[in-house]
């Protein structure tokens, strides 16, 4: 039925006004049939390996989910497999019950009959045993399987559209109003929809035993939809479909109705590499997408210390400064590089503080922290004065010692020409001058010791460092890559002896 231009008019202000509302329960629906397709798909692995309690408990299961009679009549196939006559007899009459206009009632009635009537036949077992395992189908597994109903889903917006499942001989197999749910047999059938005030709608279907088909479908707009679920592998990825803008972003596990066609998907999430996949999103089909995400071959170092303007090298380059940043905290000084994932050699030092070496492991898509406290290097004031007395006292026993050969020469050469009285005071005066050079060279001796080994000497602790456990990109709030040219740029240090303060202010906390 052609509709006019003041109908069509009509109905795109009704489908704007519910386009919301009628898209969120199109979303709803579209994930209970989803869920139930799942719990089908178990059941027919159950039910394969001969495990058709197990499997009639899955079928019971999507049921729950989404009410069908398919499931239904599946979970009497189960316990019909299985040998348990009343239970199967339980769950085909429901069955019929929920389908009394179905193509195979009378077929199936029949077999309840013929269930029936084995079971009265059966010899009575006694009270408080478990009920005889009869034979009530010469069908195998794989026979019956074939004849396991599939649950028919059709939505379509506006609601209220005739839904008519007909096969290729035009024979009707299912009708009825959207949102509708039926139980269908395996084959190939076309799918009408009706709506007095659109065209109506024809596609072709494929349909096999024990499925879950669900069909949504846009009038007005010649849409089917498909629903679509985009599962990461890591928590929290956002996916992007058809559009990478920001504002277009979901969170995995995203699932969600589409139309039916090609879309590109893209995952994100900091710290790994952005995944872009095309997906070809079917009519009926289960439209699951599984991503896995790969790290980023690089991550982050932030080093961290006490001490303003620390020159921190890595690898042996050219260092940079560590320098405050409100990121860092309080009395904190630090720096943060990009680097390619691995081991990298770390060395903090600052002038008149003891230097720090740490080798840190740098994982990728991660921040790895050092914490480091630089202490500072002893004085050796004491010993450059230990140095310095004991030059002065060496000099000065020199020229004691000087002055003492002297007087020494001039009392032998007396003594050889016969004139040294006994009592020449030179002679004491002598003995006085070599014990005192003597005495010079030994506190010089002393004291040259002594500043070796304040030289040596080295009472403060040295500096240390704490590696934090690393933290993934994405758990840290505002992440975004650092740009070009974004950290200070490299400088040669080279540290020269100089006064400077002692740098105590230890606010790195270990």
């Amino acid at each position: 039925m052609k509709v006019g231009w003041t109908g069509r008019v009509a109905w795109l202000s009704v489908l704007a006004a519910v386009a919301g509302t009628a898209r969120a329960e199109a979303g709803s629906e579209a994930e209970a049939v989803d869920e139930a397709r799942r719990h089908m798909e178990a059941g027919q692995e159950l039910y394969g390996q001969g495990r058709y309690v197990e499997a009639a408990q899955e079928f019971l299961a999507a049921n729950g989910v989404h009410e069908s009679s398919a499931f239904v009549f599946n979970v009497g196939l189960c316990y019909m497999q299985g040998g348990d006559a009343a239970n199967a007899v339980r769950y085909l009459r429901r069955y019929l019950e929920m389908e009394p206009n179905a193509p195979d009632v009378a077929a199936i009635a029949d077999k309840v009959r013929e269930i029936e009537a084995s079971l009265a036949a059966a010899p009575p077992t006694p009270e408080g045993t478990p009920p005889p395992v009869v034979v009530i189908t010469h069908e195998s597994a794989d026979e019956s399987r074939r004849r396991m109903k599939s649950m028919l889903n059709v939505q379509t917006v506006p609601e209220g559209a005739r839904v008519v499942i007909e096969t290729p001989e035009g024979a009707v197999a299912a009708e009825g109003t959207a949102p509708m749910t039926r139980a269908i047999s395996a084959g190939s059938y076309v799918l009408r929809i009706e709506h007095p005030d659109f065209e109506t709608e024809r596609t072709e279907v494929q349909i096999r035993a024990g499925g879950v088909y669900g069909y949504f479908y846009r009038l007005g707009q010649g849409e089917f939809l498909g629903f679509l679920r985009i599962v990461a592998d890591q928590p929290g990825a956002r996916i992007f479909v058809d559009s990478e803008e920001e504002g277009a972003a979901r969170v995995t596990p995203w699932q969600d109705t589409v139309p039916v066609g090609a879309h590109e998907v893209w995952v994100k999430l900091a710290g790994f590499e952005t995944v872009r996949q095309s997906v070809e999103v079917e009519m009926g089909a289960a439209n699951d997408v599984t991503i896995r995400l790969e790290r980023v071959p690089y991550g982050e170092l932030e080093v961290l210390t006490n001490v303003d303007a620390a020159a921190v090298s890595i690898d042996g380059g050219a260092s940079v400064l560590a320098r405050a940043d409100p990121g860092f905290g309080e009395g904190v000084f630090g720096t943060r590089e990009t680097l390619p994932a691995g081991p990298h050699r770390v060395t903090v030092l600052s002038e008149d503080m003891k230097e720090y070496t740490e080798e840190v492991l740098v994982g990728r898509g991660q921040r790895t922290r050092l914490l480091v406290r630089l202490n500072p290097s002893p004085s050796r004031v004491s010993a450059w004065v230990s140095f310095g007395v004991a030059a002065a006292c060496i000099a000065a026993g020199g020229a004691f010692g000087g002055v003492a050969l002297d007087i020494q020469d001039g009392v032998e050469r007396d003594r050889s020409a016969g004139r040294l009285d006994n009592n020449d005071p030179r002679i004491l005066e002598g003995l006085l001058w070599s014990v005192g050079a003597d005495s010079a060279f030994v506190v010089g001796a002393v004291m040259t010791g002594l500043g070796f080994y304040y030289l040596f000497r080295d009472p403060l602790p040295p500096s240390e460092g704490r590696e934090d456990e690393p933290v993934d990109f994405s758990g840290i709030d505002g992440w975004t890559p650092a740009e070009d040219g974004e950290t200070e740029p490299a400088i040669e240090v080279m540290p020269t002896a100089g006064p400077t303060g002692l740098g105590l202010g230890l606010e790195v906390r270990f």
